[in-house]
């Protein structure tokens, strides 16, 4: 068994929006401000994203086939003045999934 700890700071963008977590493309929760979800896994490769409307970040694999535990920071890197841009340009960099050392 492996789990994944999903993480999301105080940014002030986005801040009364809930992401929604996805393992290996299924929604397995939702990640509000300062707020932290445990998700347990197989041990093996899993495919990460996290969407938020039709906005999403890039997908991270991660390997797990060891088992244990990793952390992976959420956020929207973006300033308020780029969302407009982004949003459109490219939407599927709007967020990101970034592993804590």
């Amino acid at each position: 068994m492996a789990s994944i700890v999903f993480h999301r700071a105080s940014g002030w963008v986005d801040r009364w929006r809930a992401y929604r977590i996805l393992v290996d493309g299924v929604d397995v929760a939702k990640l509000k401000r300062n707020q932290s979800v445990t998700i347990d896994v197989t041990a093996q490769e899993h495919v990460l994203q996290a969407q938020v409307d039709w906005c999403s970040s890039p997908v991270l694999v991660v390997d797990l086939s060891k088992g244990g535990q990793i952390d992976v920071d959420v956020e929207n890197p973006h300033s308020a003045w780029s969302l407009s841009r982004v949003t459109v340009e490219t939407p599927n960099e709007y967020l990101r999934l970034t592993l804590r050392d």
